[in-house]
């Protein structure tokens, strides 16, 4: 039997101390004299039922239950039943024989597998003591009030091979009650297959390790401790409940927990609690037996890349006669979610017309957000047919990188916490650079080659500039496209003044840049009736500018001499060169 001599001063039994002392004394009264002679004042509550005081699933078949009596009076054990729930199901297999006899108060029975061999104390065989570490078990009273006293592991689910929390687990171990816990889990756990209780109510002991088998200490004093000791929510798991569980008769008080941040870990920015825990600390109120409480907490689901973060509460006091036990602390660890930040264009692909020079702005998006400021380096490669130039002759000069001009790379700052960074294309227009130029799509790609450590390029690591040729290849024209509308002769130069005639016609088709007009006053006489021109000639007059629409009026002004000098065009512009023939 585990007594307060090894709660307070160690593990030694006290069959050990009395017998030094000399003193003989009954098992089960050995826990209330040393109250009365050790801790005057104090007083234990006692429990109200029966309790799964141990439980062993050992090697081979040596699997044994050990029930305690930690009431006042005697029980009545016929009056329940082990009943064993195997692989997950929520069918009971009811153990025979049927439970008899009587337990006397602080009393313990042992029950085991038929098998059993390396326990040497009295037992009885029961069927329903053939579990495995993924197999609940449970004590249930047949008699009113009818329902479960105590369960192991949990009813309807299978863990695989066992529950386990920290070091301890349901298979190859020895599991002894917590001397606090003076009630059995009545209620089977949630649906989601824990073992909520299997840190907070027991010891842990390895594989056939018996050495409190046949005796209990339990101690109904009120006690607090952490449900679990140790959980590990993930960034985004939203608002995270952090239990406390009381055992024995606990009067109405409070609890203090003190809060303690780990590095890079800071209330509001990574969590908040509720109550309000930014000083440092949080105290909770509970009512008279609260079984359990919790307090939530919210965690902040940031989009940084950035280490692991541990917050330590730890039960500082408790006030209405509670006392601390001994899982005192609970360390959240919160699982950052988010991976390293990423760089990736947030188009692949722009296309514009060549015409008239335009900027285009690439972005480059980072996610999560930069953590620190850095540079990426961005490499152009110019496709067949674009250049990189400025918007100078030669005409073929198609784009540049704005402010850089045509590096073979260049980098791209950015500051902490920024989400995006550009860069600026300055897309050459080539219309008025020698004429019109009929050329295929260029294409020019912008490939991230380098990131700084801790960071990484994105599946859409390049962005790609497509500019597409807006020239259209000279009209072509037959006769009966052009109609004359208009003639103005000057008949001056007759006396010898050199002055000028007006000739306005109009095109049914339109006349793109590079159409060719040919102007002649060949067999015509400047001064005769109905004539034009005294000087003989040919020219050849080229659109260089854009194109005219159909049905536009083109007006030439002609001079005395037919020459490239004299014939220009004054309507709509002046877009036109000229050669003689």
């Amino acid at each position: 039997m585990r007594t307060l001599y090894d709660r307070y001063c160690g593990e030694r039994s006290i069959r050990d101390m009395l017998s030094h002392l000399g003193i003989m004394i009954r098992a089960t009264r050995a826990a209330w004299l040393l109250g009365a002679f050790l801790v005057p004042g104090m007083v234990w509550s006692q429990a109200t039922d029966l309790i799964i005081s141990e439980y062993v699933e050992g090697s081979g078949n040596n699997k044994y239950i050990e029930l305690y009596n930690g009431t006042a009076a005697n029980i009545n054990l016929s009056q329940y039943e082990l009943r064993l729930y195997v692989n997950g199901s929520g069918t009971a297999t009811v153990g025979t024989p049927a439970m008899t006899g009587t337990l006397a108060p602080g009393a313990t029975i042992v029950y085991r597998n038929t098998s059993a061999t390396i326990y040497g104390g009295a037992t009885t065989v029961n069927s329903a003591v053939n579990f495995n570490g993924d197999d609940a078990i449970a004590l249930y009273r047949t008699a009113a009030p009818v329902g479960f006293v105590d369960i192991v592991g949990n009813i309807g689910c299978d863990p695989g091979s066992a529950w386990t929390s920290g070091s301890h687990s349901t298979v190859d171990r020895s599991l002894v009650r917590k001397y606090p816990v003076c009630t059995g889990v009545t209620v089977d756990p949630a649906t989601t297959c824990p073992f909520p209780t299997l840190e907070s109510e027991w010891d842990v002991n390895g594989v056939d390790v018996i050495t409190n088998l046949g005796s209990h200490y339990m101690d109904c004093s009120p006690v607090v401790n952490f449900t679990l000791a140790t959980s590990s929510p993930g960034e985004a798991a939203g608002t995270v409940l952090v239990g406390l569980t009381f055992q024995g008769t606990v009067p109405a008080g409070t609890v203090t927990i003190n809060i303690a941040n780990g590095a890079n870990c800071f209330y509001t920015t990574d969590y908040t609690t509720t109550p309000d825990g930014s000083s440092g600390n949080i105290t909770l109120s509970f009512g008279a037996n609260p079984g359990t409480i919790t307090f939530p907490v919210a965690l902040v689901n940031d989009v940084l890349n950035e280490a692991d973060e541990t917050i330590t509460f730890t039960i500082a006091s408790a006030t209405g006669g509670t006392t601390l036990g001994t899982v005192l602390s609970h360390t959240m660890t919160i699982i950052d979610n988010d991976g390293p930040p990423t760089f990736s264009f947030a188009t692949s692909n722009v296309t514009v017309l060549e015409d008239p020079t335009s900027t285009q702005t690439f972005t480059i998006n980072i996610s999560p957000p930069a953590v620190a400021a850095g540079t990426i380096t961005i490499t152009p490669t110019a496709g067949l047919g674009a250049q990189c130039g400025a918007a100078v002759a030669p005409w073929n000069n198609d784009y540049q990188i704005q402010g850089l001009g045509c590096p073979p790379t260049f980098n791209l700052a950015y500051a902490a916490g920024a989400t995006s960074i550009t860069f600026n294309v300055v897309v050459n227009g080539d219309n008025g650079a020698g004429g019109y130029h009929i050329e295929n799509t260029e294409q020019v790609t912008f490939t991230i080659t380098a990131v700084p450590g801790g960071t990484a390029i994105g599946a859409q690591n390049t962005g790609i500039l497509n500019i597409a040729d807006d020239d259209s290849p000279p009209t072509t024209l037959a006769p009966g496209d052009l109609v004359i509308v208009g003639l103005n002769t000057n008949n001056g130069a007759c006396s010898g003044n050199i002055t000028e005639d007006l000739v306005s016609f109009f095109c049914f088709k339109p006349i793109t840049t590079g159409t060719k007009l040919i102007v002649t006053d060949n067999g015509y006489a400047r001064c005769s009736a109905t004539t034009w021109g005294n000087n003989e000639g040919t020219v050849e007059l080229t659109r260089t500018g854009p194109t005219l629409p159909a049905g536009q009026v083109i007006t030439f002004r002609i001079r005395g001499n037919a020459g490239p000098g004299n014939v220009v065009g004054i309507a709509p512009d002046g877009n036109w060169s000229c050669v003689s023939l």
